[in-house]
């Protein structure tokens, strides 16, 4: 019986999805809060510790290492999460020595998923990518909004927080919230979401354009599949390769001259598309996980 670890917010629908339809396939599935792993019955205490054989761990969010824009943290809370969030990191790489397959993948001693160097990775898949500028100085801001007189947005490094406008008055909010920023240029167009989970079919979905710059600040959305273009899935492919993403969601805009990259996100979403579409991708999901143990 193949048993995994599922680590991320509680209740996240994602992960209790995927959870009940693995336990269909005869699995065990053990789901624990990131934001409280220190608590969790299958964490350890210390690194040395033993733990039980996991077939794979599969972490969607590890705990914040920024406030959020939306919740106003204490000092004291932010420390903690950032404590819970280094032990966690240490433990996941002791799972890797022990040949678990952890997901997504782990790098260069951290976890966090560094959006520049998607962007690189992308041009060199030959995917067009909007003008960027990936900062933690605010002279380096200040020059490139100055430089390219556009309209841009704004979106944090690390962490998930929506992208927003741009608003040049609350520059040092930015930083304060969210750390590292990535300022870019705005691109007007559809919106398109693109799930890859490795060996599984690359499913894409389109929305109409919109006012807002984030798609998740809308409720609901009209989300139709589409196939893209072999050339550019090709591409894609590409791109996946050399970021050596196993699970991702990129973010597209699609318009009349081109198709862009914005970003590609190591916690894909699906369960907001149509329904037959998020049940079908629940299903992609877990046989992802289910060929882990046959590989």
């Amino acid at each position: 019986m193949a048993r995994f670890l599922f680590i991320g917010i509680q209740d996240d629908p994602h992960l209790l999805e995927v959870a009940d339809a693995l336990k269909q396939k005869g699995c065990e599935v053990n789901i624990a809060n990131s934001r409280a792993f220190d608590t969790a019955d299958v964490a350890p205490k210390t690194l040395s510790q033993n733990t039980p054989f996991w077939n794979a761990i599969w972490v969607r969010y590890l705990p914040p290492l920024f406030p959020s824009a939306k919740v106003n943290f204490k000092a004291q809370e932010i420390q903690k999460q950032r404590a819970i969030r280094s032990f966690l990191i240490q433990w996941l790489h002791e799972q890797k020595t022990k040949n678990v397959p952890v997901f997504p993948q782990l790098s260069n001693g951290t976890y966090d998923q560094y959006k520049n160097n998607d962007l690189s990775y992308a041009d060199q898949a030959g995917i067009i990518t909007p003008q960027t500028r990936c900062t933690l100085n605010m002279e380096s801001a200040l020059s490139f909004i100055k430089d390219k007189r556009k309209n841009l947005i704004v979106k944090p490094l690390i962490g998930g927080a929506y992208a927003t406008d741009l608003d040049l008055i609350n520059i040092e909010d930015y930083f304060t919230k969210w750390g590292p920023l990535i300022l870019q240029e705005r691109i007007f167009g559809q919106n398109c979401r693109v799930l890859y989970f490795e060996k599984q079919p690359l499913k894409a979905f389109i929305a109409p354009p919109l006012e807002e710059v984030d798609w998740r600040e809308r409720a609901s959305l009209s989300w139709e599949h589409i196939e893209l273009p072999q050339k550019f899935q090709n591409k894609l492919f590409h791109f996946f390769k050399l970021s050596k993403h196993t699970m991702s969601s990129v973010d597209l805009i699609v318009n009349p001259e081109n198709i862009y990259f914005l970003e590609a996100n190591t916690t894909p979403s699906w369960l907001d598309l149509p329904t037959v579409y998020a049940e079908e991708q629940t299903h992609l999901v877990a046989q992802f996980f289910l060929d882990v143990t046959s590989s």
